[in-house]
C-alpha cells in the first residue's frame, strides 16, 4: 500500500484544513498556513546567478556519506566533465561547503527542489511542525538528515543519452539510491568510499536495457544483506551474462558447418554453467577496470568453502570457486546449518561488489572471437 501522504506529524486533510503553503524566498523559502508564517529555512547557497530548475535534473537519494563536507561531483561517463553533484543535506549548514561559482548554482538548485511541499512531505523529519514555530532552520533540520541530493545538468545528461533507470542504475554503482519516498530506503546506504569526484560509467546496451530489474535485484539484496536470498539475487547478475553467452554459443556453433559430432560436443561445452562461467571471465568482460574484485571473490569463497571442509584445488579460478558455493547454497543448506561460522555475510559482500563491476563490463565481443 502507498505511504498516506503527511506533512510532518499533519495529515494530508490537516494540511488542507490549515492552508500549509511552502514559499520560495531569496534566501531560502517560507513555511506558512493561513495564520500566518510558521517557520523559515535558509538557502546558504547564495548563488550569484539562480538558474532555471528546469535546466537539471534533481532526486533525493541515500548514500553513505552525509557529512557536510562530503559533497560529490559527479563526471561525465564520456568526456569526463561536471556533470553535476551529490550534496548532503548537512552540507547547506555552511556557505563555506559551497566554494565555487557554479558549485553554488547547483547547489541552489539543490536546495530549491529539496524545498518543494511535495519532497517535504516524502521526507520531513519525524518531529511536530509545532516544535519549528518560529524557527530559522537549515535544511537537515526539516528533512531526514541521512539524505543528499543529486542535481544533473540536463544539457550534460543528455551527451550520454540514457534513460532513466539507466541512470540511476549508473548512480546506484557509485553507492547514490534515487529514493522517491520513505519506502524506498534501504536498511543500510548502499556502500561506497567517499571521493571528491566520481565518474559515471554506462553499460553496454543490453545490459541497460534491463536496467530497471538489475536496481530491483541490487535493492532486494541489500534489503537481505547477510542471507541466502541475498547471494541468490546477485547471483542472477551472472545468470543473465551466462544465459546470453549460451545464445550467442549456440548460434555461433550453427553457423560452422560443423559436423554432428563435433556439433554435438561443442553444444555439450556449452551447455555447462560452470563453463559459460569461464567464457564470460575470459572474453566478455573487455571493460573490467580491475580484477580485484574477482580476486576478492575468489578469496571469500575459499573461505566459505573451507569453513564447509569442502576439499579446494589451489589453481581454482574465481568462477569454479564461486559455482561450488552456489551449488551448496542452492542445493545442500542442510551442510551450511549443520557448520557454525559460516562466513555467508562475507561472500555476499563481495559477490556484490563482483556483480556490479560484472554487469557494467559485460559486453558481446566483436564478430570472429572464439567462443
Amino acid at each position: 500500500m502507498p505511504e498516506e501522504e503527511v506533512f510532518f506529524d499533519l495529515t494530508k486533510e490537516q494540511v488542507a484544513e490549515l492552508g500549509i503553503v511552502v514559499v520560495e524566498t531569496e534566501d531560502g523559502c517560507r513555511v506558512g498556513a493561513s495564520t500566518g508564517e510558521i517557520f523559515e529555512i535558509v538557502n546558504t547557497a547564495t548563488p550569484d546567478e539562480r538558474r532555471d530548475p528546469k535546466l537539471y535534473t534533481a532526486m533525493l537519494a541515500q548514500t553513505g556519506h552525509v557529512g557536510e563536507r562530503e559533497t560529490c561531483e559527479l563526471l561525465d561517463p564520456l568526456n569526463g566533465k561536471t556533470a553535476g553533484y551529490v550534496f548532503p543535506l548537512t552540507a547547506f549548514r555552511d556557505t563555506e561547503n559551497f566554494d565555487g561559482m557554479w558549485l553554488r548554482r547547483y547547489a541552489d538548485v539543490a536546495f530549491r527542489a529539496a524545498t518543494s511541499r511535495e519532497t517535504i512531505s516524502q521526507f520531513s523529519a519525524g518531529i511536530s511542525i509545532e516544535s519549528l514555530r518560529d524557527r530559522r532552520l537549515f535544511l537537515d533540520e526539516v528533512l531526514d538528515d541521512s539524505l543528499s541530493i543529486v542535481v544533473l545538468g540536463n544539457a550534460a545528461r543528455e551527451l550520454f543519452d540514457v534513460d532513466n533507470d539507466t541512470l540511476e542504475f549508473m548512480l546506484f554503482k557509485q553507492g547514490v539510491h534515487v529514493v522517491r519516498s520513505r519506502a524506498d530506503l534501504l536498511p543500510q546506504a548502499p556502500g561506497s568510499e567517499w571521493r571528491t569526484r566520481l565518474k559515471l560509467v554506462k553499460p553496454d546496451d543490453l545490459v541497460a536495457s534491463e536496467a530497471a530489474v538489475f536496481l530491483n535485484l541490487l535493492k532486494s539484496a541489500d534489503r537481505d544483506r547477510l542471507g541466502v536470498g541475498a547471494f541468490m539475487h546477485l547471483y542472477q547478475a551472472l545468470e543473465f551474462c551466462i544465459d546470453h553467452i549460451f545464445g550467442w554459443g549456440v548460434e555461433k556453433i550453427a553457423n560452422e558447418g560443423l559436423d554432428t559430432w563435433d556439433m554435438k560436443a561443442e553444444l555439450s561445452k556449452i551447455t555447462g554453467e560452470s563453463y559459460r562461467l569461464g567464457l564470460l571471465d575470459s572474453q566478455y568482460l573487455p571493460g573490467l577496470p580491475s580484477r580485484s574484485v574477482l580476486n576478492d571473490l575468489a578469496q571469500e569463497s575459499r573461505e566459505f568453502l573451507a569453513a564447509l571442509g569442502v576439499g579446494l584445488d589451489p589453481d581454482a579460478t574465481w568462477h569454479k570457486l564461486l559455482y561450488k558455493c552456489r551449488n551448496i547454497i542452492v542445493h545442500n543448506q542442510i551442510m551450511m546449518l549443520k557448520t557454525d561460522h559460516v562466513p555467508l555475510r562475507d561472500l555476499v559482500i563481495t559477490l556484490r561488489a563482483a556483480s556490479m563491476e560484472i554487469l557494467f563490463s559485460f559486453t558481446k565481443p566483436a564478430a570472429g572471437v572464439a567462443a
